[in-house]
């Protein structure tokens, strides 16, 4: 029943691409605790415009943001570069990214500039061959970040310097 929808704790979102939420339906994002966006390959056709449209329409429903936890999974086309103007609108909210397996040679230095609630980064499975010592500015809370299965030949120095939080860091 519509009723029990209020008791909905957690929401994943799976390659849809929802536009709309009636007002009515809005309410029932008050109690998520998490709120989870996986996008994969299936969707060739998808663009990170899109994915911020549908994360900016969910988490603009929320009403205690401090608490909601907030993951995104991006296994789509792997033409893409990853830059700054593409994840951006992510910062404010997410606590988990993952960006597995695109094929990024890169991290051009703050990338993640104001990612400041992110806990968990996971950037296997690329051909990144060196890390700068700013590709992680403002990640001072991430605790787990994982970079396994790269290419990695350099890191630049102090590059975990400001990773105060950092856990686990995986690397092979």
């Amino acid at each position: 029943s519509e009723e029990n929808l209020f008791e909905i704790e957690e929401i994943i979102i799976e390659d849809a691409l929802i536009k709309t939420i009636q007002p009515e339906h809005k309410q029932m994002l008050k109690k998520v605790k998490k709120i989870q966006f996986n996008y994969s390959s299936a969707l060739f056709w998808v663009s990170i415009s899109d994915i911020v449209t549908v994360y900016e329409l969910f988490v603009g429903c929320i009403q205690n943001k401090d608490t909601v936890f907030v993951s995104l999974n991006l296994d789509i086309s792997s033409s893409w570069e990853i830059n700054r103007s593409k994840i951006e609108s992510f910062s404010t909210l997410l606590n988990e990214l993952s960006l597995v397996g695109h094929h990024f040679k890169n991290i051009p230095n703050v990338t993640f500039k104001g990612f400041k609630r992110l806990r968990t980064l996971f950037l296997s499975s690329n051909e990144l061959t060196a890390l700068e010592k700013e590709a992680f500015v403002d990640l001072d809370n991430v605790e787990m970040l994982c970079l396994d299965k790269n290419k990695l030949s350099r890191l630049g120095q102090g590059i975990f310097s400001l990773m105060n939080k950092l856990k686990t860091l995986k690397l092979s």
